[in-house]
Order: C-alpha cells, then structure tokens, then sequence
C-alpha cells in the first residue's frame, strides 16, 4: 500500500510540475505579452526563476509527504483538502522564492506584478488540476483489476539480470513473488538455495502447486532466451500441469525484444528492429533516431564492423558544446552514431516528426547492452574513472550480469599520457580482444579521446562518462519516474550541487537561448 502511495504522490507531483509550467508560461503572456517579448537579460533571469521555483516545490512536497503521519490516498480526500494543501505548500513555496530572490538580488529586477500573476494563476490551476485528479482516481478505484503475481521462471546464469529488469514491476501493478530456475535441458532444477534477489527459490516443481496455494500466481514469467522453442514449449507445458498460466519473453537469437520496440501492425504484433540509418539534426549535431533496446540490438550484431568506430552519447551539456565549437562538433558527428542523452533532445526530435525517438542514455544502454552479453557473446574492457570505481566495477558487473566476460579495466592517470603510455594502452586493449571499450573519461575529453583513436583499436569505443560510476554503484541513479520525466537531472544536482547546479544551469539556460534563437529549430526535418 505504501508503494502505491509513493508512486501516485510522484505523479501527482509531475503533473503540479506540468501545471506550473503552464501558469508560468501564462503569467509571462499575461505581463509582458510573451517569452517573445523578453530581452536577453530578461529572458535568462526568469528562466532561473522558474527552475528555482521547481526546485523550491519539489523540496517542500517530499519534505511535507515525509512528515505527513498518516499517507491518505488522494480518492479518499474532499475537495477542502485538496485545497487546504495546496494553498498552504503554495504560500510557503512563494515566501521561500521571496527569500531566495532577495538573497541573489533578482528581486529587486524582477515584477512584482508577475510574481502576483505568477502566484494566483498555479494557486487556481493546481486546485482544478488535482481535483480532477481525485475525481478520475475515484472514477478509477472501482474498475482497478487486483495486483498481478507473478512467478518467474528463468535460469541460474539469466536470473539476477531479469530481475533487474523487472524492477519498474510494481509501478505496473505487478509483484515478482517467487523463483523457478530451470536448467538448459529445459528440466527444472532441484534447487539447493533458497533465497535469490530476496525472493524465495522454489526447490522443484512440486512445490509450486504448494506455493500457488498460498500466493494466488496469476501468471509465471518465462525468460528463457537460450532456449530451443521445443525447450520452452517443455517448460511452459509444465507451468499448465500445476495450474499456472505463462507469459513467455519474446526473444530473438537470444536478444530480449522489449516493449519499446513493440508495434501494431494491422491487426498484428510485430517487433521493430530499427536500420539506424534515420537522422535528427540539432545544433549541428546528427542524432540517431532509435530506443535504447532497439540501439542495443543493432549495435550488438554489428559489433565485428563497427569495430575501431565509436559511440557517442550527447546530453544538453555537450551540445551546447557542440552548438559553440564547430571542431567538437566534428567530434560528435564524426561517430558512427551519436545517441540523445537527454529527454529536451529526445523529445524535440519527436516534435519534429520523429514519434519513435526516444532518450537513450549512456548508463542505460550499458545496462541493456550488459543484459543482453551475459551469455559471454562479446567481452568489455574498461577505460577510464578513478582505480576504486574500477575495483567497485570488477565486483559489482559479474554479481549484477552473471557470465559477463569482462576483458580488462583500467583507471589512465589523470593527465595527458606520454606516446609511449598511449601506445602501450592502445596495445592492451587490443591483445585483450575486447568487442566493447567502454570509455569512462567525462565529457568533452572521451569524445575527443575516441576520435583520436579512431582506426587504431580493435574494439567498438563508447563513451559513457559517468555510467562507470552508478554501475559501480558510487553514485545512485534517479529512481525510475525522474528517468521517464525528464527531471534526472535534478537528483544528480541534490547528489553533486557544488559541481554540478552551475554547470546545469549555464547548459539548460544556453540549450533554451539557441532553440529559441536557431532557425533551424522552426523547420521540418530533413
């Protein structure tokens, strides 16, 4: 029950986020007749008044939820409630933004006839806004189907990597209450352990008749993507004899197919396997127009011609990078494929007629690509990051991806290696035969690492930056709903403000100066 209520507060909170954006937008037009209308200096001072703003009643909603003795569910509130809470997160977010403003002294410069604007139009929009909320959770509540328990069924080498994938289960309305692992002959297993990922493992098939008893299996999990279609038929055959319907994972040549790549066709189901050959160009930079399963895909079974090539993965920082300096702009457009790192860069190329773009992040298509290798197909070398993320990596990757076939790893010093030095790296990486160089050497300085090499390793290179350190487990990931909205970015400020707020400030500023400034933004695609 918690959980739920944690997820709904979460939507509830992107949705107030969306709703300001509006009533901001609005109190714009409304004072000055639009963005339009603003100078340079104008522009910039309010766009850093709306992110504070964000950040402000971000701030105070997890800190009033955290507090809050008892979580209600918002179907159970009258609309006094409703009201009496926004009013009261909405006069201590306006008395902090005050505050904040008086301290940097864009008080002084900014409307106080917009600020009233400003304030009265999210006061009135968020109340209509989750009322009508309430009014469709209310609506729903009667017509929402029980949660969903599943029992996975899988083998000892692919259990701990779908698990992992399996982890935005719960947001679904389903729940992973158990383990079966089979063997490769498609014979389930007399399992000795009886825990695994903290779900019980079930000792043989004879006790899943015994478990359905007492957990109501609504369904049973199968992920065999090694298996025969005869080795899966076996064991789905004997899911029915105890009594359990299966959903079987849709693989092809041992590759997952995820529901990104899922698409009607008429009155079919068919998966999706994209050509990479589709372009968005955005500031200069060609990106590649695809998802992350379906990226991982290509990528893996290109592999052998790809090789001495590179990858690059673009966020808002490097390309306003690219927007300012034309030869790092080469840098990027000189890979063989550059992906967007960024939901703004993802989702202006939907807007401009691409409706299957879709944010593909470096750690992202690190852990997919992970996930999809476990079975030793391609080996990885590591380049980059500090000698404890290295020694956290080499822990972590074969305990998270059992079977990974890791080539090597090392941390470069932290300046600009000798010839010699270059050389002798060049040369380990090479003697390692590893398929994939991950470069973990930040932004600009990987890019330009692996256009300099390009040709000279035997390997595909692709430039993670910080995906060494949340695979390492150093520094944490957003969890998954600020992923899907847009809004990583903040947890990593909250993790690293000292380094990172100004940087992303400066970036988000610029990465909305040049789309409002760039024709090229205005047209169609080519």
């Amino acid at each position: 029950m918690k959980k739920r209520l944690h997820s709904q507060n979460r939507k509830i909170l992107v949705l107030d986020l969306v709703t300001m954006t509006i009533a901001y937008g609005l109190a714009l037009v409304v004072r000055f007749g639009g963005i339009g209308q603003l100078v340079g200096w104008q522009l910039q001072m309010y766009t850093s008044i709306y992110i504070l703003e964000m950040l402000i009643y971000i701030v105070l909603n997890v800190a009033l939820d955290r507090h809050r003795k008892k979580q209600v569910s918002i179907a159970r509130q009258d609309p006094l409630d409703v009201a009496t809470y926004v009013l009261r997160v909405q006069f201590l977010e306006l008395v902090l933004l005050t505050a904040a403003l008086g301290v940097s002294r864009m008080m002084m410069q900014a409307s106080r006839r917009f600020m009233l604007y400003n304030f009265a139009l999210c006061l009135v929009l968020v109340i209509i806004e989750r009322e009508a909320y309430r009014v469709h959770r209310r609506r729903k509540a009667a017509l929402e189907p029980a949660q969903i328990h599943y029992l996975l069924v899988t083998t000892r080498n692919e259990v701990r990597a779908v698990v992992q994938s399996l982890k935005d289960m719960a947001d679904q309305g389903g729940q992973l209450d158990a383990i079966l692992l089979v063997g490769d002959d498609g014979r389930v297993l007399k399992n000795t352990e009886k825990t695994c990922c903290n779900l019980p493992v079930l000792e043989d098939l004879g006790t899943v008749q015994e478990e359905a008893g007492k957990v109501p299996f609504v369904e049973a999990f199968v992920c065999l993507p090694t298996f025969s279609d005869e080795g899966k038929a076996r064991v789905i055959g004997k899911l029915a004899d105890a009594g359990i319907d299966s959903a079987l994972s849709l693989t092809l040549q041992h590759d997952a197919i995820s529901k990104q790549m899922i698409h009607t066709v008429g009155s079919y189901q068919a998966a999706v396997f994209t050509s990479m050959r589709t372009r968005c160009r955005i500031f200069g930079i060609r990106y590649s127009v695809t998802n992350v399963e379906a990226a991982v895909i290509y990528i893996k079974s290109h592999v052998k011609r790809l090789a001495g090539e590179y990858l690059c993965f673009s966020n808002v920082h490097t390309s306003v990078l690219a927007r300012q300096n034309e030869s790092y702009r080469n840098v990027q457009n000189s890979s063989a494929f550059t992906f967007p790192d960024g939901s703004p860069i993802a989702l202006i190329e939907a807007q401009r007629g691409y409706p299957g773009a879709s944010k593909v992040s470096g750690p992202d298509f690190m852990e997919a690509m992970f996930r999809q290798t476990c079975d030793g197909s391609l080996s990885h070398y590591f380049y980059g990051s500090t000698p404890d993320t290295i020694e956290l990596l080499r822990k972590r990757l074969p305990e998270q991806f059992p079977g990974i076939r890791i080539a090597g790893m090392e941390s470069p010093p932290f300046r600009k290696l000798t010839k010699e030095e270059d050389e002798a790296a060049i040369l380990r990486m090479n003697e390692s035969g590893a398929d994939i160089i991950w470069i973990g050497l930040g932004a600009p300085k990987q890019e330009e690492w692996m256009y300099e090499h390009k040709d000279k390793l035997n390997g595909l290179m692709c430039g993670v930056g910080a995906g060494f350190n949340f695979h390492a487990g150093n520094i944490r990931r957003a969890p998954v709903w600020m992923q899907r909205t847009g809004l990583e970015w903040l947890y990593r400020i909250f993790q690293d403000p000292k380094r990172l707020i100004g940087r992303y400030v400066k970036s988000n500023l610029a990465f909305f100066y040049y789309y409002v400034k760039d024709r090229e933004w205005r047209n169609k695609p080519e």
